[in-house]
């Protein structure tokens, strides 16, 4: 009887050996022994598959169409697994703090795991995915995660390489990905730049601009850490202005700013965009004021970004007083 249950277990392993966490079809953490913050940070695959998180150049990156959303927009999201062991094979797991992905062509939710905050692959052939990400009903800033692998293409599961989101492919942690899911009132307006260490800052406000409302704020976050940052408010630029003509490469203004405000952002891991800042706007109780539209832009000092003028840009955001 021993026996038998031996080769039950090692039949499978065998059989799905070289794709993420031994299984062809994909799994979810928290699901049959995986670690449920696997897509967050190690042991993550590790626990099945021999070899150096990051090793031969292997990398993940995550992407998202809009880092700034509407409640309950959808936004498209990717993941590509480069370097690593030669070939096509692999496999990824993500992970969202709220909000829901749903399964593309080649991922899927696994509906014995937490339904819609976990996606995986749906067979070992790809080493890209894409698949859609509905925004929270509820205002705030959301994380997502996840860790992608290199397969080797054999039977045996060492060589197969890991790494999570993030600049640096050996980290042993996630870089999330930032999003800030938008109140009432409030809405993306304009694109952002990428910051130092390929993160973008998004600029969010969680909070309906109402008159009378003395705790509206804007805030910031995906930024770089204790880094000095200006919000910008004033009215929505018809054609924004190019700001690589002073150094900024690959930057906008979106605002023709009327007031602006200074503020240092969070400390935090300097490659992980773990910088973070709030700014009050308290609404006067004036119904004259009702149905106004301002804009608002941040701009972070970010000595890592490899600009001329080391300056990285959020996306802009308009708000309506209600």
């Amino acid at each position: 009887m021993t026996k038998t249950r031996i080769v039950f277990v090692l039949v499978p392993a065998v059989l799905f050996a070289g794709s993420l966490f031994s299984r062809g079809s994909g799994t979810i953490p928290g699901v049959s022994s995986i670690p449920s913050d696997a897509a967050r940070n190690t042991p993550s695959c590790t626990g099945c598959h021999s070899g150096t998180v990051g090793a031969s150049g292997a990398a993940t990156s995550m992407t998202i169409a809009q880092v700034s959303l509407a409640m309950n927009e959808v936004a498209q999201v990717t993941i590509q697994v480069s370097g690593g062991p030669s070939g096509t094979r692999g496999g990824f797991a993500a992970e969202n703090s709220g909000g829901a992905f749903a399964a593309g062509s080649t991922s899927h939710i696994n509906t014995t795991g937490r339904i819609g905050q976990f996606i995986t692959h749906n067979n070992a052939s790809n080493r890209t995915w894409a698949f859609p990400y509905t925004a929270s009903a509820t205002p705030g800033l959301y994380l997502l995660y996840t860790v992608g692998m290199a397969a080797n293409n054999s039977s045996s599961t060492s060589g197969d390489v890991i790494a999570f989101n993030g600049f640096d492919a050996t980290a042993t942690v996630c870089t999330p990905v930032y999003v800030g899911v938008n109140a009432t009132g409030n809405q993306r307006f304009g694109q952002g730049c990428r910051g130092s260490y390929g993160n973008y800052p998004v600029l969010y406000s969680d909070v309906v601009p109402s008159v009378g409302n003395a705790s509206y704020a804007l805030k910031l976050a995906g930024a770089a850490a204790s880094s000095n940052a200006l919000f910008l408010i004033g009215t929505p630029r018809a054609t924004p202005l190019d700001l690589g003509l002073i150094g900024a490469t690959g930057c906008s203004l979106w605002v023709d700013p009327l007031a602006s405000m200074s503020t240092t952002t969070s400390a935090g891991h300097p490659q992980r965009g773990e910088g973070t800042a709030t700014q009050g706007l308290a609404i006067p109780n004036t119904t004259s004021l009702r149905g106004a539209i301002l804009a608002a832009q941040c701009a972070i000092v970010d000595p890592a970004n490899g600009r001329g003028l080391p300056i990285t840009m959020s996306d802009g955001l308009l708000f309506q007083i209600q």
